[in-house]
C-alpha cells in the first residue's frame, strides 16, 4: 500500500514526551515508528525555550541541521517544518539555497538533511515549533 502517510507533532508536545530542558541539544526523536528526526550542531542548537520551540543556530559551529529520516522500505514525500517569524535565519534543503520554513516542501528518498543559514545581520537562529513529515511504501 502506498497510501502518504502523515506523522506530525508540536515541540511542545516533544518537550513533554522527552524532558528536553533548556540544556538538551542534538535530539534525536520520532514522529512516529517510521520517521526519525536529528537535530545536530554546535553547543546551542537542540536548546528548548518556553515549553514550545526547539532553537537551531545558523551561527554554531558547525551550524545547526535537522535530518529527516524514514525507516527502510518506505520513502519521504513531503516535509514542513513550522517556524516562528522574525528570527532571521532559514532552513534549505542540502544542495539548494531556498528558504523552506513553513511551507510544504516535496522531498524524495529516504533522508533528506536541512541546513541552517544565518539571514541579515542579526540571523542566528531558527524557532522549530511543529514538524509534519508525509512518506509513503516503496511499495
Amino acid at each position: 500500500d502506498t497510501t502518504p502517510v502523515t506523522a506530525s507533532k508540536t515541540v511542545k508536545d516533544l518537550i513533554k514526551e522527552y524532558g528536553w530542558t533548556q540544556n538538551t541539544t542534538k535530539q534525536t526523536f520520532k514522529l512516529d515508528d517510521i520517521v526519525t528526526v536529528k537535530i545536530n550542531g554546535g553547543s546551542n542548537t537542540g536548546k528548548a525555550y518556553n515549553g514550545d520551540h526547539i532553537r537551531i543556530y545558523a551561527t554554531d559551529t558547525p551550524a545547526g541541521t535537522m535530518t529527516i529520516s524514514v525507516a527502510a522500505g518506505y520513502e519521504l514525500v513531503s516535509i514542513k517544518v513550522t517556524t516562528q517569524t522574525g528570527t532571521y535565519a532559514y532552513l534549505y534543503v542540502d544542495g539548494t539555497n531556498t528558504d523552506i520554513c513553513n511551507k510544504t516542501v516535496e522531498v524524495d528518498g529516504s533522508s533528506v538533511v536541512l541546513k541552517s543559514v544565518k539571514n541579515g545581520s542579526n540571523g542566528k537562529q531558527i524557532r522549530v515549533t511543529a514538524i509534519e513529515v508525509v512518506y509513503q511504501n516503496v511499495g
